[in-house]
């Protein structure tokens, strides 16, 4: 195995760094509530499904960075079959640029809305304490949803792609399938669906908590995106 060189040193770090804010993202900042609030997407905010997806990140994330120092030929272990993968994924390339550069610069956005929500976020819905509308939340509604949905799709771009890491275990016809867009577009949908309900139940929990307080602020402030969506 040759030596690699220092931009690919510097992948392989950036790689790792991305994976560990993913994680932090995806890790509750507070225990599961006991909450009997209604939530359309219980599932998907289980201890063992949020554990599942923690050990992805992680195993994923140091994986692709050990691919990144040789992916030319990387050793059987680490890929039987490296003819499926698209080398540039590996690489630094306008894609891998950006995916990374959107994961650091839109997790400390999660993790911020996490700090400034306190005890109060949860990812299981609860009846939070009090109405926060300082910091992020007094220019957007949901800036940990926005900021999520960006460093899980920028993962799924880059880490998660049947022509990444995965192809190393299918065949190159099987990881170049077209059928991978279709379901990368159902994905893709289930999550919009998936974020639209969890939103629509989030904001009925806190129209009945606070009522005319949440109206007003709720008026004056965008879901998403701040002064656009």
């Amino acid at each position: 195995m040759e030596i690699p060189d220092l931009p690919t040193i510097l992948l392989a770090l950036t790689t790792l760094l991305s994976s560990y804010l993913s994680l932090q993202c995806f890790t509750p900042p507070n225990p599961t509530p006991n909450s009997a609030v209604p939530d359309r997407i219980t599932p998907f905010t289980s201890p063992t499904f949020i554990l599942v997806r923690r050990l992805s990140v992680v195993l994923v994330g140091v994986h692709h960075a050990l691919l990144v120092l040789n992916p030319v030929s990387p050793s059987y272990l680490l890929c039987p079959n490296p003819a499926s993968m698209n080398l540039s994924l590996f690489t630094w390339t306008r894609h891998s640029a950006i995916c990374l550069s959107l994961i650091i610069i839109f997790a400390p956005i999660r993790l911020l809305a996490f700090a400034q929500l306190g005890k109060n976020f949860t990812f299981k819905l609860a009846k939070p304490q009090s109405l926060v509308t300082t910091g992020l939340y007094a220019y957007v509604q949901h800036p940990s949803y926005t900021a999520n949905i960006v460093v899980a799709a920028a993962n799924v771009l880059l880490f998660e792609r049947p022509d990444g890491l995965a192809g190393c275990w299918m065949s190159e016809g099987v990881a170049k399938s077209a059928w991978w867009g279709v379901a990368g577009w159902g994905l893709a949908a289930a999550a919009v669906y998936a974020a639209s309900v969890r939103v629509a139940d989030e904001e009925r929990m806190l129209k009945e908590a606070f009522g005319k307080e949440w109206e007003v602020w709720h008026q004056k402030t965008k879901r998403f995106v701040p002064g656009v969506f």
